[in-house]
């Protein structure tokens, strides 16, 4: 598959949402302002037969970013420069970190989209200079080992997550005991037990990633927010990594 940038040529816009509702939703959104072909997804496997077969000028996703890391690497390894605009109603630290590893992705809250001016679509944000951003840099292309084996494509953007976090939190501390044990589904009193502390003090490191990552929801969005998973993998994935390519160029 060559390298292709299709920005700014005629093209088809792929939505793809795991709810009929919202799938309906988003397309909606993007032909009301758009003369554009949009074909719509059922499920991750259409997904990825649209994006390979047809002249795709965007995709629309309806997923969560650090949960969908196989989706994404797979995109990125045939089509480096393919816009991606990923809408949920909350989005992650985990999600932003991953958007910035495979880079070329906008993380756009659903609710902003329907609210914004009436004549612009999601895919606006990908070619209107007012809403650009560093999402369009993407590391793997450098820190990535560029093969397909889950635990080549997970380990690498794990290991960026740690590094951003740790950029982002004060305490490294704090940091070592969330991503060294918390993930892993310890609890805080058998990690103040491991390292003789009480297990407040191993409530007050999540409480200062909790509030420096704005996370609402400790249940919900604490373990998520520090976390990156392989998600469904679909087929015909290529085995060369064009990102990789590009980079080295």
């Amino acid at each position: 598959m060559q390298y292709q940038n299709l920005q700014g040529e005629a093209g088809v816009v792929i939505v793809y949402s795991p709810d009929f509702i919202m799938r309906g939703a988003l397309e909606g959104l993007q032909r009301k302002t758009k003369e554009k072909e949009t074909c719509m997804a059922e499920n991750i496997g259409e997904l990825f037969s649209f994006v390979t077969e047809k002249k795709t000028q965007s995709v629309i996703l309806d997923i969560s970013a650090h949960n969908h890391a196989y989706l994404l690497c797979a995109i990125r390894r045939q089509f480096p420069a393919l816009p991606l605009i990923i809408t949920r109603k909350r989005h992650l630290f985990s999600d932003y970190i991953t958007a910035a590893w495979f880079g070329n992705i906008w993380l756009r809250d659903y609710d902003a989209l329907m609210e914004e001016r009436q004549d612009m679509a999601p895919t606006d944000c990908v070619s209107n200079i007012s809403l650009s951003g560093p999402e369009s840099t993407g590391a793997c292309g450098q820190c990535c080992t560029g093969r397909t084996d889950g635990s080549q494509i997970l380990h690498p953007l794990r290991l960026w997550l740690a590094h951003r976090l740790r950029g982002r939190v004060s305490s490294r501390k704090a940091v070592s005991v969330a991503l060294e044990w918390l993930e892993m589904g310890g609890s805080a009193r058998e990690m103040g037990a491991s390292i003789a502390r009480t297990d407040k003090l191993i409530y007050h490191y999540r409480w200062q990633i909790m509030r420096e990552l704005g996370i609402r929801n400790t249940a919900l969005e604490f373990i998520p927010s520090i976390t990156v998973n392989a998600g469904p993998v679909p087929e015909g994935c290529s085995s060369e990594c064009l990102m990789r390519a590009c980079a080295g160029n």
